[in-house]
């Protein structure tokens, strides 16, 4: 297995997006400081720290990898993405995690901030207990704004 480049991850961000609250939301992900229940209920400000989704008990790999609602919604938001770009990109987990860094086209951009966006749009969410929890054509039309705020198309 290759070895993680922290170096790329940690500079690709600022090829990815130019907004602040993303670019902050990535640099809490990658140091795994983003607050979930696990941590508000550490702090007695929730009274539980199962995920509102599926009641299972919540954290970060949790939240990003494990929750079997986000799984499915993210598998989603994946399949929308390579009908819309005509691509056929596969990515493991770290790509997931991390977007890819190996080559910056234009694609690997608007898909680098289709995930970044995906994460934060889970998180936020989940942070403020959403219910219906994840909608897609939501995600969808934001996702499109930004690309034209981002000048990505």
């Amino acid at each position: 297995m290759e070895k993680t480049n922290w170096r790329k991850i940690f500079k690709s961000v600022q090829k990815t997006c130019r907004e602040n609250r993303l670019r902050e939301f990535n640099f809490k992900f990658i140091h795994r400081i983003v607050v979930t229940k696990k941590e508000l209920f550490r702090f007695n400000i929730k009274s539980d720290s199962n995920c509102i989704y599926c009641g299972e008990p919540d954290s970060i790999d949790h939240t990003f990898l494990e929750c079997q609602l986000t799984k499915s919604f993210t598998q989603e938001v994946l399949q929308w993405f390579k009908a819309d770009n005509n691509s056929n990109i596969n990515l493991n987990t770290e790509d997931f995690l991390f977007g890819l860094s190996s080559v910056l086209s234009v694609l690997t951009k608007k898909l680098n901030y289709t995930l970044l966006f995906l994460r934060y749009y889970i998180y936020k969410r989940k942070l403020q207990n959403d219910s219906p929890p994840l909608l897609l054509p939501d995600l969808i039309n934001k996702i499109k704004y930004k690309y034209k705020i981002e000048k990505i198309i």
